[in-house]
């Protein structure tokens, strides 16, 4: 395996290890994340905005 594989596999491992100890519940967040993804449109010039947290138990 390339040095570059096994820094992108740490990369990912972290980011998702870091994602999980926020212990999100997504079902809560979507009320809360509204106002931020009506901005982020706003600012794209848009109509919606997305925004995904992926880790390993759900997207």
């Amino acid at each position: 395996m390339r040095k570059d594989d096994v820094d992108r596999i740490k990369i990912e491992y972290n980011r998702i290890k870091k994602l999980s100890e926020f212990d999100l519940d997504y079902g809560n967040l979507q009320e809360k994340f509204k106002s931020l993804l009506e901005l982020a449109a706003h600012i794209a010039g848009t109509e919606v905005s997305l925004i995904n947290l992926i880790d390993n138990h759900s997207q």
